[in-house]
């Protein structure tokens, strides 16, 4: 993980900030109030925008990921498709065994008047916990920061997540704690991902080197 750190500390600096702001939040205020001042905060502008912005951490980014990956590295290859898999099925396992009954915002707000809703946006009623858009969007920055190593594209990255985790809570689709814990789910998992790739990797270098000596 200090190696991960090394290579981009800004990016992860402003994550971690991000990830204490974020918990500050959660300690101070009520899952619906922060949620109400997100939600409360639109426009037929940002209605339109997070419409469609929030499908960019959909699974099917992960796959599109892969299948790019793989050809021109397979080792990056496998790394998006165990940072997928890996992800997928805790997000499932927390969803669906663990928080099968969680109830999302519309199912908490008793007063619907209280929620903007964005037409065209099927709300859910439940497996609030965790964010899966959110986990996928942090996977795919943390996973792309190690790949490309440009910090300027980091940044981006890193916006590019947290404005999906702010777009699940802008849709009514998620609270805080949320998003707040598929984004942790996504960093931490992604970096065992790559661990476990690297790991193996070195071993097959190290296993050719033997061979040709």
């Amino acid at each position: 993980m200090s190696k991960f750190i090394r290579k981009d500390p800004i990016f992860f600096g402003a994550y971690l900030v991000f990830l204490l702001i974020a918990c500050w939040y959660l300690l101070e205020y009520s899952r619906v109030d922060s949620l109400i001042w997100v939600n409360g905060h639109n426009s037929k502008g940002l209605d339109l925008f997070f419409k469609y912005y929030t499908n960019l951490a959909n699974g099917l980014v992960m796959v599109i990921l892969c299948i790019i990956l793989f050809p021109i590295n397979k080792w990056y290859g496998w790394m998006a498709a165990l940072t997928f898999g890996l992800t997928s099925l805790i997000s499932v396992f927390l969803k669906q065994v663990v928080f099968p009954d969680m109830p999302r915002p519309l199912a908490v707000v008793k007063d619907p008047g209280l929620l903007h809703l964005v037409d065209g946006v099927d709300v859910h009623l439940t497996n609030s916990f965790p964010s899966g858009h959110t986990i996928t969007a942090f996977s795919l920055a943390v996973l792309l920061t190690y790949i490309v190593n440009n910090r300027a594209l980091s940044k981006v990255l890193l916006l590019y997540a947290i404005a999906i985790a702010y777009s699940r809570m802008y849709l009514a689709q998620h609270f805080l704690i949320d998003a707040t814990a598929g984004s942790m789910i996504g960093v931490i998992f992604t970096w065992v991902s790559i661990a476990i790739v690297e790991k193996i990797r070195a071993k097959k270098k190290g296993k050719i080197l033997e061979e040709k000596s």
